[in-house]
């Protein structure tokens, strides 16, 4: 797309892809690699914890890997274990807490300085995915979580406040395997990532489409400034396909979800997680993410 370079924000996002974890300047398409993974697993969650430490969920193995605020120094920060896998997927810390969802036992988890202090299944049978948790984020001070709901009805929104009591729960009717969730003015919004549109749910719970993505891709990885939307967008759902190293994008969006640009990230497979630099995230319980990592390195 030949938008002018003027008309794109001077942001920087962290992305979290198949195969790599990635710095993306969002003027110039430019991006740099920091870690590499191979195929028999992937990078997927990303967030930070009060002291600055960046925190990376690799999904297969349950390991979470911390980088300080360069992107440097990589460490085991913590590992989620169930049997065979906990299948990690989007990860998000607030107020001194991390909150994980193990997705492959259909529950999420909280930490609170290296230790589990809480656990909420979704369904009376703890050791199946039944509802496939699988993004979390905090709104208006409470938990939210998106479940695919993939075995049994639409996509959907549980609601838990921080003491991990249910307080509602949203059924998004026209939602498919439903990924990322967040609110904006009004509204609470999510991406159908299987039939490639960004859903608006209103406090009387009725959705309604208000985006269009790409037919034919996968929209999964979602940051949102004050200005725009970045949306992440994959060829493949399959999991044959994750390990494939076809481009990965970023579609770049306005307030009034006008297409500005397309970011495309050679070999990157699918993508999981984006999260905003320096500004506040909405995809990301407003914080703002620091990383002093330099693009010209």
């Amino acid at each position: 797309m030949n938008s002018p370079a003027a008309s794109l924000p001077p942001s920087r996002l962290l992305v979290a892809a198949n195969n790599y974890l990635a710095l993306v300047c969002v003027k110039t398409h430019r991006f740099k690699v920091i870690t590499r993974i191979d195929g028999s697993d992937c990078f997927y969650g990303v967030t930070q914890d009060d002291q600055g430490t960046i925190l990376v969920a690799q999904t297969a193995t349950g390991e979470i890997w911390g980088y300080d605020e360069n992107l440097e120094n990589r460490r085991l920060y913590l590992r989620i274990k169930a049997d065979p896998s906990p299948r990690l997927h989007q990860i998000a810390w607030w107020k001194g807490r991390l909150y994980v969802p193990v997705t492959r036992k259909d529950r999420f988890e909280i930490y609170e300085e290296g230790k589990r202090v809480g656990r909420v299944h979704l369904s009376d049978r703890p050791t199946e995915d039944i509802h496939h948790p699988n993004s979390v984020n905090i709104i208006d001070g409470t938990l939210a979580v998106v479940a695919h709901n993939q075995s049994i009805s639409p996509s959907a929104i549980y609601r838990f406040d921080l003491s991990l009591r249910s307080i509602g729960y949203a059924e998004l009717s026209d939602a498919r395997d439903a990924h990322n969730v967040w609110r904006r003015d009004d509204g609470v919004y999510v991406l159908s990532s299987k039939t490639n549109r960004v859903l608006r749910c209103d406090k009387q719970l009725k959705v309604k489409c208000v985006c269009e993505l790409e037919p034919g891709t996968w929209a999964r990885g979602l940051a949102e400034s004050a200005t725009h939307t970045f949306v992440g967008l994959s060829k493949g759902a399959g999991k044959e396909d994750r390990v494939r190293r076809f481009p990965g994008e970023i579609e770049i969006y306005d307030r009034s979800w006008k297409k500005l640009d397309v970011i495309k990230l050679p070999g990157a497979g699918q993508i999981h997680e984006i999260r905003l630099i320096g500004e506040q995230d909405a995809g990301h319980a407003d914080r703002i993410m620091t990383v002093n990592a330099r693009m010209d390195e």
